[in-house]
């Protein structure tokens, strides 16, 4: 009898351990499914309720729901892209996920504007770009500033998109690795916001 309760603590031990053990395999698992989950044609159904099912983690959650805001983003689903979108944000902000946060963030803004919801594409955008300036991220900082020069050219708001483009272009030319499609973005922007504010000169400029 004194070895019994030794016993059942080992046992116990045993069944936390294969438990752990299974969580960590399910985990793995999430991500190869979500990868054929987004690139699938026919089985694209298939393979989400297979990852749903392998959920573990509060970022496996957040995955998930990032794999549907992309798919219905690149597949032209908008409504369904911003309520995933949503989700898989408000978690990656919670968990500190910020660098996958700033990809919801560029996401949701891909919607807004193709609905020609361009106030709330802008302030997606400038909410991307301040996590990016607090995050220090290089690369969101310029996406996101070249990025509102356009938003501001569709909402003709041409002053500020001019601003944004010349912001973005010499963010782009002082990075740590200069990109010269990049550039070549920002440039584009300055130009198409000059010609529709009837400023040719200056668009030809800068095309």
């Amino acid at each position: 009898m004194q070895y019994k309760p030794y016993f059942m603590l080992n046992k116990l031990f045993i069944v936390c351990i294969l438990s752990i053990f299974v969580q960590c395999c399910v985990a793995q698992k999430i991500g190869p499914l979500l990868g054929k989950a987004f690139t699938s044609k026919d089985s694209t159904n298939y393979y989400f309720k297979l990852a749903k099912n392998a959920i573990v983690t509060e970022n496996d959650f957040a995955e998930y729901y990032f794999c549907k805001n992309a798919r219905c983003t690149d597949y032209n689903q908008p409504d369904s892209a911003l309520i995933y979108g949503k989700i898989a944000l408000d978690k990656f902000l919670k968990i500190g996920k910020n660098g996958s946060a700033m990809s919801v963030y560029n996401n949701i803004s891909k919607v807004y504007q193709s609905q020609g919801q361009y106030d709330k594409a802008i302030k997606t955008t400038l909410d991307g770009l301040q996590l990016a300036e607090k995050e220090a991220n290089e690369y969101w900082k310029i996406m996101f500033t070249i990025s509102l020069s356009n938003k501001y050219h569709n909402f003709e708001s041409f002053d500020k998109g001019v601003f944004y483009g010349k912001k973005g272009f010499e963010l782009a030319k002082s990075a740590k690795k200069p990109n010269n499609g990049y550039i070549a973005y920002a440039l584009n922007e300055i130009a198409i916001n000059f010609d529709d504010w009837n400023k040719p000169s200056e668009a030809l400029k800068y095309h």
